[in-house]
C-alpha cells in the first residue's frame, strides 16, 4: 500500500488552533524552503504542544517521531513546479484546511506507477509510505493550506553487555 485516506484527525481545539494561525497573518512566523532555483513554499511554524492529540494518532501513540511539520501554505506564486519525489522520511502525511482553491492536487504513483490523483479538502489527510513516489500539482487560483508532518521510525536502544 502506498497511500491511505484518513478524516477528521485533529480535534475541535486543534483545528481552532492551526484556523487561527491560519487567519492571522501578522503572527505567520514563516520558513521558506528552496529544493530548486525557483521553486520555493512558505511554511508556518506550529507548536507540536497544541498538537497532541493528533500527533499521538499519526505516531502510533509514539511509535514513530515527528521529524518535521508546519503548515504549507502554496498559491500561484510559490511552488512553481513540485517534481515528482519521494520523502526522506518513513511515514509522511499531509492534512488539508480550504477547498477554496484550484488546482494542488495530490497524485502518487501506485506498485504499477499509475498515478493516482487526490483533490484535496477540508478534513482530508493523506498518509504516504517511504518510497512513495508523488508530487502536488500546481495552485492555479486561491491559497492551499495543509499541515505537512514528517516523521521517522524510533531508534532501537542496542544494549550490550562490554
Amino acid at each position: 500500500m502506498n497511500a491511505e485516506i484518513f478524516y477528521n484527525l485533529l480535534n475541535e481545539d486543534e483545528l481552532f488552533y492551526l484556523n487561527e494561525l491560519i487567519n492571522n497573518k501578522n503572527e505567520w512566523k514563516y520558513r521558506t524552503k528552496f529544493k530548486d532555483f525557483g521553486q520555493y513554499f512558505d511554511s508556518i511554524v506550529v507548536d507540536k504542544n497544541k498538537l497532541k492529540q493528533y500527533f499521538n494518532i499519526i505516531t502510533n501513540n509514539g511509535e514513530l517521531m515527528v521529524k518535521e511539520t508546519a503548515l504549507n501554505i502554496i498559491t500561484i506564486n510559490t511552488q512553481l513546479e513540485n517534481s515528482t519525489h519521494k520523502d526522506e522520511s518513513d511515514v509522511s502525511y499531509a492534512t488539508y484546511f480550504n477547498n477554496d482553491f484550484i488546482g494542488g492536487e495530490f497524485v502518487y504513483y501506485d506498485k504499477n506507477d499509475t498515478p493516482i490523483q487526490v483533490i484535496p479538502t477540508a478534513g482530508l489527510t493523506i498518509k504516504i509510505y517511504k518510497e512513495t513516489l508523488h508530487q502536488v500539482n500546481k495552485v492555479k487560483s486561491g491559497i492551499r493550506f495543509s499541515l505537512y508532518t514528517f516523521l521517522q521510525k524510533k531508534q532501537k536502544n542496542i544494549k550490550t553487555l562490554i
